[in-house]
């Protein structure tokens, strides 16, 4: 029995001694800052409703689209004139550009961008307050 209790006490000690760093508050609350996945969703969230305000503002610019088509054909022809079989050689091309921009969408955009700029608030001020609570 009084090997058991001298064992115990040896592994307890060195268990004890292996943890020889101490943590300050501030390294604390880095850490926990730097590793707590709520936060990181959050810096997500905030990132996101970045790039939603951004889809919101580009609703207002025109669409602008563009198209080339070219071909070649090689082949026999008959030459209608003296009919005899002709090498031939065709090239078509074909190009074309097309604008548009939409007047009014019964205010669609405009509170897509108002919704936008909100949710982009409220995403800061999530992650501003999920900051404020771990570092309480």
């Amino acid at each position: 029995m009084k090997r058991f209790a001298i064992v115990i006490a040896l592994l307890t000690a060195m268990s004890v001694s292996a943890q020889t760093k101490k943590w300050t508050l501030q390294e604390c609350v880095e850490y926990a800052m730097s590793n707590n996945i709520s936060l990181k969703q959050s810096v997500l969230d905030q990132e996101l409703a970045r790039l939603d305000k951004a889809d919101a503002i580009g609703a207002y610019l025109p669409n602008l689209n563009g198209s080339v088509s070219n071909a070649w054909n090689t082949g026999l022809t008959q030459n209608v004139t003296t009919g005899v079989l002709e090498n031939q050689t065709s090239r078509n091309s074909s190009y074309s550009m097309t604008a548009s921009i939409s007047i009014f969408q019964g205010l669609r955009n405009l509170r897509s961008l108002q919704r936008a700029k909100i949710n982009t608030l409220a995403a800061q001020y999530g992650l501003e307050k999920m900051q404020d609570d771990i570092a309480l």
